[in-house]
């Protein structure tokens, strides 16, 4: 159907080859191709048909001479020379393939329209000339007039000829009746409505009109303004009542009116409103002002200015004023346009928008012949019209508007098309769509009549766009295809003016600029403002301008440099000046703002320009402040230049004025709400805590800045019972958050810290709970054997109360539980090999210790002595090892090494053979002394047998050698057997107040069944082992220095063990050996604090070792000097254990205080004593005297006895001195010594003698020089003995046998010189002595 709708128009209108052209159509490239064939194919055919040129006579009527020729010169030129002549050179009008070319036929109406016009309409219809030459037959009129429009259309009517007019814009003048006549231009009543409309589209409110009454022009057009303010919405000022009595006898039609009891101004009558068909009531509506130009000033003179009508218009726009602000909008309608500028200006009234005819509104309309304006005033000012050359239309004849003005350009030597030309030339395209598109193809064949009426109803279906714009007549025939032109006068960047299309807006080359500008942005802006051209506005604050700007020239205000400026709110500065105090120019504005909220400024100093930020802790919270306030308690701000404070969150508090930061609430304590100077204190025991995840685990910490009461859990070392936090137990470590609750989910798994999460009281490292009473704790021997933590958690193999019990088939090896081995959990070990040992040692013992009391200082038995001391020496630090202390590993395990020393039969493991806990243990141990004395009895009884039944005395053995065997072992393992007995009473304190044996923490002391059980057995083991042996041991050495005791043999043997080791004067120290040993053990049962018991061990072993060094009891110096190494040893050894002691809180600190500064003050006290005693013994001289001479009678005794011994038998002397003992042969050769320096002046060893003394005389004086008498008493001191000499030796000085064999002893008289030395020589009776000398 496209496509036949296609050929069929080609078909009725074919184009030329070279001019065809076709719009692209909607479909597909190859029915285009076949479209465009088919086209070329039936305009080729149609060129190649039968065709013929035809004439289209027009008759144009127009003043081509007279008064109006200038005014119709225009449309003569339009269409006669241009169009009419462009169309026939296009190849004139094609119809049914013929070509119709226009011919012009000139009417000259010679401004006599009356008779020539009657003339020219008979020769138009006879087809003539205007000379009466036969033309042709006239097909239509073209009127190019102004003038006679109206004459022409009724002649034009009654011929039946089709009337073209170029003009004709007045709508009162076109009827429907005058068929045959169309006008081309617009009703220029419509010239207002589209700026009207647009200047209530971009926001202008009111108007006022201003009419002249001087043309009829203005007069229908106001009218038809006041209809399009009405209908666009904007409010009409018009004039008052007092305007109108006071000058409307200057108006053509203002007159006042009483409607509704209201007198109002009207100008204008309502029978022209209702002629132009609108539906308004004049008298009930604000009118336009009104001026007949002819009655003011020079009379009507367009293009001059002159100051009556000047000021009359003034007058208006202040009648205006009166009523309100002046209108947005000025529609200026007086014909004299000049004097309305004029009074703008004068009256220094811009409006928004100003629009009027104004001469038609050309560039320069606004300069006058007077002089009086320029080109300047008129500038944006807004004309209107049928028709301007930049409206964008298409056209069928050139393609565009843009093209029909170039062309007409082309034709007439560049000059301009205006739009009474452009009306002529539009005439042109209309008959050439007429003749296109609608009239009928046979146009050619028809009568002139019928061809007259077929053009005039082809003109009648005009509604094409054309140069002229959309051709569309209405029902009076006049086009109302648009809306009419308006344009307003701008500059071009150059400067030059140009009138722009500004409306209709489809058809605008600019928008429509409003405002209006100002007339001081016209001719020059004051200083303190700035110029945009439109108005000149006061410098904005921050700105200055100190020069009057040029006119018209986009100006600006300069922007005051920082530092100084304008306050705000100020304009029109003409300077900057610096700002005050509180305000500042810092921000590129130069307005000398307050100094925002958050900053300060002190003072207006040029040095100190800008605002400066509010210091941590503070805040401005007003603008324009001079300083900044501090923060208030509970309050803080931690950034600069802050506007406010903030309330210190929960957790938080700020105690003081000014905080920059918030402190977080301690642990222990927390706040609750925000604002807070004091956080609350959790109750008593309590801490704040909370959960964290550490590890991949939660954990309950210590929490600081604690937001509310629920995070107060128990602090470290309380529990929560009972809804309390209650002290921690002693001796339990209670960590943070702990609730004796949950201790129901505790494991040993949780380890030594216990549950993390859910915290409960847990034993610390070597302390021990149990289920049933999991806050009782006891202490464990090592860290390893309680790790701590849940109750009756212990270390790898343990069990039991205190973890202190092997497993099965596990022994302890003092440090750990070790596996039994295959042979330790056999008999065999034990008890069959101690049962086997026994009676073997038993007669080694027997064998080796048989020595005589003249062997007793052999080497063999000083080496026994040896090792007994250090056996003894082992024992005592195996004791130290026991203390309730626990030491490192490493230096406990060389100390538990030493237990075989106390506990030998540990060596056969008999825990392993089915003898483990504490009472098997304690019966066995208890047994052995029994056991070893029923061994001994068993062998007496075997000898006995054996004797017997051989009769070989060689298999006898001795009672007191065996006694003295099985007492050896008794007396050396003391310190064991006291240890055994004692070891139910040796405990151990806990943290519970409890006390465990000290061998065995799995049992209590005093209250466990266990205990109470072996109560008896501990009993009988004191009573007998103790006191029995003990007692007896005392007593033997008690007895032994009587003759009938000591002197016998087999009392030697059966108590050798006693005496065997000791000097003959000190054979008690047996004693003082059992003594320490016992009071040693008795230590550990009496104290049960660590520290105690090893400063005890340390009393006991000092007071041993001082005895030690001042008897000397060995026999041997050797066994001295170890003894002595052996009690320094284990007194550093205690004094180090000290080191490593817990000092349970300090419980013994001040006793341990108070012991040391007694002991710092001991030798202070002792030495004053004895300086007392010297000084004593100083004034009383007698004293000292006798207890010399008792001192010498001694010595001399003893020393002569000796002596005469010497002198009777020297080997019985050596006998007697290799027999006394090495510690008293160390003595008598200390006293030979003295003798050998101080007699003889020869020393063994460097010594000091005091050789002035004439002790080294004496004895040669007393031998050579001494008297034959020897009358000295032995009994009394000498006459004339010098006082502090000791007295005479005992009067009695010989040996049992006799005489001495000594031949003098110094002898001589007693005289005072010789001294007490002759004495040394007496031997026997005096005479004998006096013989000998």
């Amino acid at each position: 159907r496209h496509l036949r709708s296609q050929i069929v128009l080609l078909a009725r209108e074919p184009p030329s080859i070279a001019s065809l052209h076709l719009a692209p159509l909607a479909f597909p490239t190859a029915a285009m191709l076949a479209v465009r064939l088919i086209a070329l194919l039936v305009a080729t055919l149609g060129q190649l048909g039968e065709t013929s040129t035809e004439t289209l006579r027009v008759a144009l009527i127009s003043e081509f001479s007279g008064s109006l020729e200038p005014n119709s010169k225009k449309f003569v030129n339009g269409f006669k020379n241009f169009v009419a002549p462009y169309i026939n050179t296009k190849g004139g009008m094609r119809l049914n393939g013929d070509t119709w070319l226009i011919e012009i036929i000139d009417y000259d109406t010679q401004s006599t329209v009356a008779t020539t016009l009657t003339e020219i309409m008979a020769n138009i219809t006879a087809g003539k000339d205007m000379s009466g030459d036969t033309v042709g037959p006239i097909h239509a009129i073209v009127a190019a007039t102004s003038s006679t429009n109206g004459p022409i259309k009724a002649a034009a009517q009654t011929a039946g000829i089709l009337n073209i007019h170029a003009s004709g814009g007045n709508p009162t003048t076109w009827s429907a009746d005058q068929s045959f006549a169309f006008g081309m231009h617009l009703p220029f009543t419509t010239y207002t409505r589209g700026p009207i409309r647009m200047a209530s589209i971009r926001g202008l409110k009111t108007i006022g009109i201003i009419r002249s009454w001087a043309h009829g022009f203005p007069q229908a057009s106001c009218i038809a303004a006041l209809e399009w303010a009405r209908t666009s919405g904007l409010t009409v000022v018009g004039p008052s009542v007092a305007w109108c009595k006071a000058n409307k006898d200057k108006t053509g039609e203002c007159n006042l009116v009483t409607s509704g009891g209201i007198e109002r101004c009207i100008c204008g009558s309502q029978s022209t409103v209702d002629t132009l068909g609108y539906k308004y009531n004049i008298e009930e509506i604000p009118t336009f002002y009104e001026l007949d130009e002819n009655k003011i000033g020079n009379g009507l003179s367009v293009g001059n200015v002159d100051n009556e009508t000047t000021d009359f218009v003034q007058n208006m726009f202040a009648d205006m004023k009166a009523q309100g602000p002046l209108p947005d909008v000025i529609l200026n309608f007086a014909f004299e346009s000049h004097n309305t500028l004029n009074a703008m200006w004068k009256s220094d009234y811009a409006p928004k928008m100003v629009f009027g005819w104004q001469g038609n509104t050309a560039p320069k309309w606004s300069e006058d012949s007077t002089k009086v304006m320029n080109s300047t005033h008129g500038m944006w000012a807004v004309g209107f019209g049928q028709w301007h050359k930049a409206m964008t239309f298409a056209d069928p004849l050139f393609g565009s508007n843009e093209e029909a003005v170039r062309l007409f350009g082309v034709a007439n030597a560049g000059a301009f098309l205006d739009y009474d030309t452009a009306g002529a030339v539009a005439i042109g395209p209309v008959l050439y769509k007429v003749m296109k598109s609608y009239v009928s193809p046979n146009l050619k064949t028809m009568t002139l009549t019928e061809q007259r009426d077929e053009l005039r109803k082809g003109v009648g279906q005009m509604n094409d766009e054309t140069m002229w714009g959309l051709v569309r007549f209405n029902r009076n025939n006049q086009n109302s295809g648009r809306d009419t032109a308006a344009w307003q006068i701008l500059p071009d960047p150059d400067g030059t003016l140009v009138d722009r299309c500004v409306l209709p807006s489809e058809s605008a080359e600019v928008e429509l600029q409003i405002p209006f500008p100002a007339w001081d942005a016209r001719f020059g802006c004051l200083a303190g403002t700035q110029n945009d051209i439109f108005e000149c506005t006061a410098c904005v604050s921050g700105t200055q301008n100190p020069n009057k700007t040029a006119g018209l020239v986009q100006t600006q205000c300069t922007v005051c440099p920082d530092g100084v400026g304008t306050l705000l709110g100020s304009t029109g500065a003409t300077s900057c000046d610096q700002c005050p105090a509180g305000h500042s120019n810092e921000d590129g504005t130069g307005v000398c703002n307050p100094c925002q909220t958050g900053t300060f400024r002190a003072t207006d100093s040029a040095s100190n320009p800008k605002c400066s930020r509010c210091a941590f802790g503070t805040y401005s919270d007003k603008a324009g402040s001079l300083s900044c306030e501090p923060c208030a308690k509970g309050f803080f701000q931690s950034d600069q230049g802050a506007t406010s404070c903030l309330a210190c969150k929960v957790g938080t508090i700020a105690t003081g004025t000014g905080s920059s930061m918030c402190d977080s609430c301690v642990v222990g304590t927390f706040v609750e709400q925000e604002g807070k100077t004091l956080c609350e204190s959790c109750s008593a025991g309590m801490t704040t805590l909370q959960a964290v995840q550490m590890s991949g685990s939660k954990k309950i910490v210590y929490l600081q800045g604690a937001a509310n009461s629920s995070t107060c859990g128990c602090d470290e070392g309380f529990y929560a019972s009972g809804g309390a936090c209650v002290p921690c137990p002693k001796g339990m470590l209670c960590p943070i958050g702990s609730d004796i609750a949950n201790l129901g989910i505790a494991t040993p798994a949780d380890g030594p810290g216990g549950n993390a999460l859910k915290p409960y009281p847990v034993a610390p490292p070597g302390g021990w709970t149990s289920k049933a009473a999991p806050l009782s704790v006891y202490a464990c021997r090592t860290e390893d054997n309680c790790p701590g933590g849940a109750p009756e958690s212990c270390g790898a193999y343990l069990s039991g109360q205190a973890c202190d019990q092997c497993d099965d088939a596990y022994r302890w090896n003092g440090q750990k539980c070790m596996p039994c081995s295959s042979v330790e959990t056999t008999s065999v070990l034990f008890p069959v090999i101690p049962l086997l040992l026994a009676p073997a040692i038993i007669l080694g013992m027997y064998k080796a210790f048989g020595d005589g009391i003249e062997k007793w200082e052999s080497w063999q038995n000083s080496a026994a002595c040896l090792l007994f001391i250090g056996l003894n020496h082992y024992q005592i630090a195996n004791i130290a090892n026991n203390c309730n202390i626990e030491l490192p590993a490493g230096y406990s395990s060389v100390l538990d090494s030493f237990s075989v020393m106390n506990d030998i039969i540990s060596i056969f493991k008999p825990e392993c053979a089915g003898f483990a806990g504490f009472e098997s243990d304690l019966i066995t141990k208890a047994f052995i002394p029994v056991f070893l004395l029923l061994v001994a009895v068993t062998l007496k009884g075997v000898s006995f047998i054996v004797t017997k039944g051989t009769g070989n005395v060689k298999y006898h053995m001795d009672s007191n050698r065996l006694t003295n065997v099985f007492m050896s072992l008794m007396f050396t393992f003391f310190n064991a057997i006291v240890n055994l007995s004692l070891v139910l009473f040796k405990c151990s304190s806990n943290p519970n107040g409890e006390a465990t044996l000290s061998v065995d923490y799995t049992i209590t002391c005093w209250s466990s069944s266990k205990w109470q059980s072996m109560l008896v057995v501990g009993i009988i083991c004191v009573l007998v082992y103790i006191i029995g042996f003990g007692g007896m041991f005392m007593r033997v050495v008690f007895i032994a220095p009587r003759d009938s005791n000591f002197g016998d043999r087999g009392f030697q043997m059966r108590w050798k063990f006693l005496f065997i080791k000791f000097r003959a004067s000190v054979h008690w120290w047996s004693m003082a050996f059992l003594a320490k040993n016992f009071f040693l053990n008795v230590g550990l049962v009496v104290f049960t604090a660590g520290i105690q018991q090893m400063y005890w061990i340390m009393t006991v072993v000092i007071a041993y070792t001082v005895a030690t060094m001042v008897f000397m009891p060995f026999r041997t110096r050797v066994a001295n000097f170890a003894e002595l190494a052996s009690g320094v040893s284990i007194i550093y050894l205690v004094s180090m254990m000290t080191w490593f002691v817990d000092r349970e809180d300090g419980t013994y600190d001040a006793g341990i205080s108070d012991t040391s500064k007694a002991l710092v003050f001991m030798p202070l006290v002792i030495i004053f004593f004895m300086i007392l005693y010297v000084a004593y013994l100083g004034h009383h001289p007698e004293k000292l005297r006798v207890t010399r001479a008792k001192q010498h009678k001694y010595a001399v005794e003893h020393i002569v006895n000796f002596g005469t011994l010497t002198a009777h038998s020297k080997e019985m002397s050596a006998e007697f001195f290799n027999g006394v003992g090495e510690w008293d042969r160390f003595y008598i050769m200390h006293a030979a010594e003295v003798f050998a320096a101080e007699l003889k002046g020869k020393p063994k060893r460097a010594k000091l003698v005091n050789s002035s003394s004439g002790r080294l005389e004496m004895l040669d004086r007393a031998i050579l020089g001494g008297s034959p008498k020897c009358t000295v008493s032995l009994d009394e001191p000498r006459v004339g003995a010098h006082p502090g000499e000791s007295e005479a030796p005992p009067s009695d000085v010989r040996g049992e046998g006799g005489a001495s064999p000594i031949g003098g002893g110094g002898g001589g008289d007693a005289s005072p010189e010789h001294g007490p030395g002759g004495v040394d020589g007496l031997v026997g009776n005096q005479d004998a002595v006096c013989s000998n000398v």
